[in-house]
């Protein structure tokens, strides 16, 4: 072979090698993976003693599901991950991972499997934008199971704190030990232990018509903007059932997390007019008290409502209207934002930056601590999501007046911007 061919024929086979190599390390790199990081040990209990004094624990960059006091439960783009001590002031060392490639995470949900919720039966249920959905056990971080259901998003929700992807997941809904996913197609619920797909029924609401979707106990519920009506699904059977007439708004409320397991919602006409209902097992009941802006059911007994100026609450007989009784702050011009409430405390804050508790039987007040923190802006701040777990609670917190279009450092108050505090063991 002539010099100059057999150099060529060196070239094109050291260039042909090259080529390989690259193709092996972008292979490597590019190629769906999953990487599961389990927990090396158990979390010891949550003890009496080991829970911190009500206040103010720490600012977390991101936001979390809190499990048995002990283990919180974080989203990122492409990871699922916890650690703890639940109480810690800041993220620590992940506890146990889980990351695929090149999915991202849409939702995480945290599911009890057992009827009287133990926590010794509880799964971690993620959904990615391939459709793929994957149980991890709460604890440990082991993999239970893997589903197939369709993309409920087209990439993550969850910005800088994750906390649309962990307390309002698109699409993913709790309802007792199912959980329900809908996609542009399809409603399909799950056994929430096994991953097993129970029912599948089509999406009675076609995408340019979707508007709040959200879960009871025993429904699930999707404005259909097109025909202004809540459509509405069984979930023990996936059947569709009559609609509700609804107009171009709906707010649920009393959730136990973001828009799953709902007690009851408020609609709104195209007029301003509002409208209160509570969600039974069999159809809405029309609730004239929980028309008023702001208010939430406390149990079968009452409901509280904060005052048009903000600078009082109340609660309510839901029946007649009739107060049962009125709190209003010791300072002047102090305003109030009613958090939650259920049948044994109502969690406000004030204007000040106190955290209030009050005895939602009595209206007796339990707490009052502040959660402003030193190395902070000591300006007001908006809530965007409020968690409660427990005596745990989280607060995503932006700045106001802020279009949620703009970039995150414009429209979140700090770059730690989820507020943990604790609000005692009452």
């Amino acid at each position: 072979m002539p010099r100059q061919n057999r150099r060529f024929a060196l070239i094109a086979a050291a260039t042909a090698v090259m080529l390989l190599a690259t193709a092996v390390i972008v292979w490597r790199v590019l190629r769906p993976s999953e990487v599961v990081t389990q927990a090396r040990a158990a979390t010891p209990t949550a003890t009496v003693e080991s829970f911190p004094s009500p206040g103010a624990l720490g600012a977390l960059a991101a936001a979390p599901l809190i499990y048995d006091d002990r283990i919180r439960i974080f989203a990122k783009k492409r990871e699922v991950w916890s650690d703890n001590p639940a109480s810690y002031q800041y993220e620590r060392s992940a506890h146990w991972a889980y990351r695929r490639w090149p999915a991202q995470v849409t939702g995480v949900l945290l599911m009890h499997t057992a009827p009287d919720n133990s926590p010794s039966h509880a799964v971690v249920v993620t959904a990615w934008t391939d459709g793929a959905l994957v149980g991890l056990d709460a604890e440990m971080g082991t993999v239970l199971w893997r589903a197939d259901a369709d993309p409920l998003a087209e990439d993550y929700p969850g910005r800088r704190t994750g906390g649309i992807a962990v307390y309002q997941p698109p699409g993913l809904f709790m309802s007792g030990t199912r959980f329900v996913t809908v996609g542009e197609e399809s409603v399909r619920a799950f056994a929430a232990e096994t991953g097993t797909q129970l029912w599948k029924a089509l999406n009675p609401v076609v995408p340019e018509c979707r508007g709040t979707d959200f879960s009871t106990l025993t429904h699930l519920y999707l404005l259909d903007t097109c025909t202004d009506s809540l459509r509405r699904i069984d979930l023990a059977s996936g059947a569709e059932l009559a609609p509700v007439p609804a107009t171009t708004a709906v707010e649920p409320l009393s959730c136990v997390v973001g828009h799953s397991l709902c007690t009851a919602m408020r609609t709104t006409t195209d007029a301003g007019l509002k409208r209160g209902w509570r969600l039974t097992d069999r159809d809405p009941l029309d609730s004239p008290t929980l028309s008023a802006p702001g208010s939430l059911p406390a149990s079968a007994t009452s409901i509280i409502v904060p005052s048009q100026a903000s600078d009082s609450v109340s609660a309510v007989d839901p029946a007649t209207g009739t107060p049962i009784w009125t709190w209003r702050p010791a300072g002047p011009g102090i305003t109030l934002r009613l958090l939650g409430a259920d049948a044994v405390r109502t969690i406000l804050l004030e204007s000040d930056g106190n955290l209030v508790l009050l005895n939602t039987v009595t209206g007796k007040l339990l707490l009052s601590t502040t959660i402003l923190r030193q190395n902070e802006p000591q300006r007001p701040y908006d809530v965007n999501l409020f968690y409660q777990s427990g005596a745990y609670l989280t607060l995503e917190r932006t700045n106001p007046k802020v279009d949620p279009d703009e970039v995150d450092d414009a429209f979140y108050f700090t770059p730690r911007a989820v507020l943990l505090a604790f609000s005692g063991r009452i």
